[in-house]
């Protein structure tokens, strides 16, 4: 049980820090087809972009999850680190299952998803902070509740 709290110690931490460091807005230069095509004018809603970014973290794409985040993110957590932020999640909850629902809320100048995620040993609620250009541009762990229990397997006499 230690570990286990020191493992999520550490995911928080990580988690707190890129929460501390407030994005700075960097000259815009102009779009590439590739930036272009990655949020299109009509983009994804951040309910999508959330739902999408944990998508790509729980099939271990983590240079499409790459892709879909702000310099700030790219900076603070590149590929490699985001399979290990995965990992530990993982390590720490059980074997990734299922995203539930997504909400949204506005907290300008960004939009805040709150993707509910479903793995072995506990449910998640993970933040995905999207910006007005539809970049990822924070992961946070929201809250952490044990699942519901499960009906035994063991026989009945």
């Amino acid at each position: 049980m230690p570990q286990r709290l020191a493992v999520l110690m550490v995911v928080l931490v990580v988690f707190s820090a890129c929460a501390a460091s407030t994005p700075t807005p960097a000259p815009s230069p102009a779009p590439t087809s590739a930036a272009a095509s990655r949020v299109p004018a009509s983009g994804p809603s951040a309910a999508g972009i959330g739902r999408a970014f944990i998508e790509a973290l729980s099939r271990g794409d983590d240079a499409a999850a790459q892709g879909m985040e702000d310099a700030t993110m790219v900076t603070d957590a590149p590929a490699a680190q985001l399979s290990q932020i995965w990992q530990q999640f993982v390590t720490q909850f059980g074997a990734f299952e299922s995203i539930g629902s997504v909400s949204i809320t506005a907290q300008a100048p960004y939009t805040v998803a709150v993707v509910g995620t479903t793995f072995a040993r506990a449910k998640v609620a993970l933040t995905v902070t999207v910006d007005g250009s539809g970049q990822v541009s924070g992961l946070h762990v929201a809250a952490v509740t044990a699942p519901s229990s499960r009906p035994s397997s063991s026989p009945t006499t």
